[in-house]
C-alpha cells in the first residue's frame, strides 16, 4: 500500500508528487480536509510570478543570441507530401 497526497479540484486529483508505479492499481481514495480555496489562489500566484521571474531571466540571457536556420531541425513526417494543384 502506497499513500499519494493530492489536490482534487472537483474533476482532476492532482499528485504533490511524481507517482512512480506502472499498470493498474486499485485505489481507495480518502478526502482528508477541504482546501482553502484563497490560500490555494495565493499558491498559483507565487508559482506563477516565479516562473515568469525565471523566463524573464532566461530571455534576457539569451537577447544577444545569434540563431541561424540550422539551429531548428526540419520535421521528419516519414511520407511525401501531397501537392495539390488545379490540374487533375
Amino acid at each position: 500500500m502506497q499513500a499519494i497526497e493530492a489536490v482534487f479540484d472537483g474533476v482532476n486529483f492532482k499528485p504533490k508528487q511524481a507517482i512512480p508505479v506502472s499498470g493498474q492499481y486499485e485505489v481507495i481514495i480518502t478526502f482528508v480536509k477541504q482546501l482553502d480555496p484563497e490560500a490555494d489562489k495565493q499558491e498559483r500566484i507565487r508559482r506563477d510570478l516565479e516562473f515568469w521571474k525565471e523566463f524573464d531571466r532566461l530571455a534576457a540571457e539569451s537577447n544577444d543570441e545569434v540563431l541561424d536556420m540550422a539551429d531548428f531541425e526540419r520535421n521528419k513526417i516519414g511520407r511525401e507530401l501531397i501537392i495539390f494543384d488545379d490540374e487533375v
